[in-house]
């Protein structure tokens, strides 16, 4: 994972995406100070099933594969996403503990916050 200290960027990609329409007005720029983008590598893993979560984040572009490990030490392929999504927002508030593996498929990117 490569952090990107660019607010030119983090602002583009708010933009955009229209990340400001899933906050509230009042709490926006209190997030805004905690939101980096992130860089995920080919075959980078973002989160692994049972590790610990340090972040939330706001899935941007790219691909990225959603699986589960079977008892046989396979993985079962969940999902592939490839739009806006929302990783980690249970595990990072101890909610839960990650039960899946989410892996890059190709280079993409995410804010983490």
């Amino acid at each position: 994972m490569e952090f990107i200290s660019d607010k030119n960027k983090l602002d583009y990609y708010i933009k955009k995406y229209r990340l400001k329409d899933y906050f509230s007005d009042e709490y926006f720029p209190e997030h805004y100070k905690y939101m980096t983008v992130t860089k995920f590598a080919r075959d980078e893993y973002i989160f692994t099933e049972r590790g610990n979560i340090q972040y939330m984040y706001i899935f941007l572009n790219g691909k990225v594969k959603v699986c589960s490990l079977l008892r046989n030490g396979k993985q079962q392929l969940l999902n592939l996403i490839t739009g806006i999504s929302f990783f980690g927002d249970l595990e990072l508030f101890n909610i839960t503990n990650p039960f899946i593996t989410i892996q890059a498929v190709n280079e993409s990117y995410a804010i983490a916050l």
